[in-house]
């Protein structure tokens, strides 16, 4: 509901601090869903579980301690901090 509450004033950025905590798979895939489609919006989500997410983003930013990586996806995959 906060997520819908939050596109409806269309905004140009949405960061999400771990919204697919605590929900099913169908819910997981409903929001994926809506993120998917909504081409006019950058988003930015938080989430510790890599794997449910790497289909759905074209960048990423690992944290590792104190050192912050920002890379396009491909390129992080192919480094050792994943490994």
């Amino acid at each position: 509901a906060l997520i819908a509450r939050a596109l409806i004033s269309h905004p140009d950025v949405l960061i999400l601090d771990e919204p697919l905590n605590s929900l099913d798979s169908s819910f997981r895939q409903k929001i994926w869903n809506i993120l998917d489609t909504q081409s006019f919006l950058s988003w930015m989500m938080i989430d510790h579980d890599l794997n449910r997410i790497l289909h759905h983003v074209d960048w990423l930013c690992l944290l590792d301690g104190r050192q912050i990586r920002c890379a396009p996806k491909a390129e992080l995959m192919k480094e050792e901090i994943l490994s």
